[in-house]
């Protein structure tokens, strides 16, 4: 008998959802690790009064440390996986982004602390 099709649950809980297909596990419901990076690293961000760019969320979530001369570098497919993660959360309505007058930046805050 086929396996395809078939939902597992992963974990218990009611968010993590398993399709799997001959045994191999085909897509997962619920937030992946970059998102969860994204939630954790803007929540650190808050805590101390700011409002982080989609640059500072990559470097928290990879552990991009400072080179010699201070910069940090964080490479096109980091930047990218972050930026898709947080449209995804913004879809979702679980992070608010936008832009000052001032910046072209994109930052990114908790919905609740939007005000």
């Amino acid at each position: 008998m086929s396996e395809l099709g078939k939902c597992y649950p992963r974990r218990a809980g009611p968010i993590k959802v398993t399709l799997t297909a001959g045994g191999k596990v085909i897509m997962s419901r619920g937030l992946g690790r970059v998102q969860w990076g994204c939630l954790l690293a803007i929540w650190r961000y808050e805590q101390r009064g700011e409002q982080p760019t989609t640059f500072d969320i990559a470097a928290d979530i990879y552990h991009v440390e400072p080179d010699e001369d201070g910069y940090r570098i964080v490479s096109d497919a980091q930047h990218v996986a972050v930026k898709r993660a947080l449209a995804g959360l913004q879809r979702q309505g679980r992070v608010v982004g936008f832009r000052t007058n001032t910046e072209r930046l994109m930052r990114w805050r908790n919905p609740k602390s939007a005000g």
